[in-house]
């Protein structure tokens, strides 16, 4: 796995160091995906090289924990443990290449899944609550860390969905939200797509956007809050 993306990140100079300046401040960085992008593992690998990072937190469910550990010791992933778990894409050979790399390089010293595995909650926020406690009770400020997860986990404030799935009804409280309450402020990064395909229930186009100039871009007005932008994307290698 190469640093596919560590000169374009740099690239745009100044919101480079502003955005290493809240890493180091906070010492956590929260980025907002769409899952099942193969370049999203490039990324976060550039990332990791970047900045320094030495735990990634992964919306996986916890029962994958032990299975993908092992992995980084023994390169051997029973697939049966993840087969409920990749119709959309979020478990995937190319995340657990990336992890192994960073784990063979030295890099990679905690890994932090938080989902939890019982997924009979009344209520998408109860869900949300039970994923940060889970959080909460495997992280340390001490440790410099990524947190990957959906996109729509990373908004910091309630929001609603138009529905008829009562599980998704009523005013949404996403997982970003209780970080902060919690932790107070650090950076958000969500990346976008402009071109390419990802898995998601199958093999999806994302729609030809046009692309910025500079990859990363802050949003000027919000504090923290920066945007990665990609294009020529591909679908992940699913198992």
């Amino acid at each position: 796995m190469n640093q596919l993306f560590i000169d374009q990140i740099q690239s745009n100079q100044k919101e480079f160091v502003e955005l290493t300046q809240d890493i180091l401040t906070s010492n956590l960085l929260v980025i907002g995906e769409i899952h099942g992008v193969n370049e999203n593992a490039f990324l976060y690998y550039s990332l990791f090289k970047l900045f320094e990072f030495d735990t990634i937190v992964l919306g996986y469910p916890i029962s994958l924990r032990e299975p993908v550990r092992n992995f980084l010791t023994t390169g051997i992933f029973p697939i049966h443990s993840a087969t409920e778990n990749l119709s959309n894409g979020n478990v995937n050979k190319t995340y657990l290449l990336m992890l192994k790399q960073l784990y063979t390089e030295g890099l990679l010293k905690n890994v932090i899944f938080i989902e939890p595995d019982n997924d009979g909650f009344p209520h998408w926020n109860d869900k949300e609550k039970a994923s940060f406690e889970n959080f909460q009770s495997q992280y340390s400020r001490e440790n410099k860390t990524l947190v990957v997860l959906g996109d729509i986990h990373t908004e910091t404030e309630p929001f609603a969905i138009e529905t008829k799935q009562k599980f998704e009804s009523g005013s949404l409280i996403p997982l970003a939200l209780h970080l902060r309450q919690h932790l107070g402020d650090f950076p958000i990064c969500k990346l976008f797509y402009h071109s390419g395909k990802f898995y998601n229930f199958g093999i999806k186009d994302f729609p030809k956007t046009h692309m910025p100039e500079h990859m990363l871009r802050k949003k000027k007005s919000e504090d923290k809050k920066y945007e990665i932008h990609l294009s020529g994307v591909n679908p992940v290698d699913t198992f």
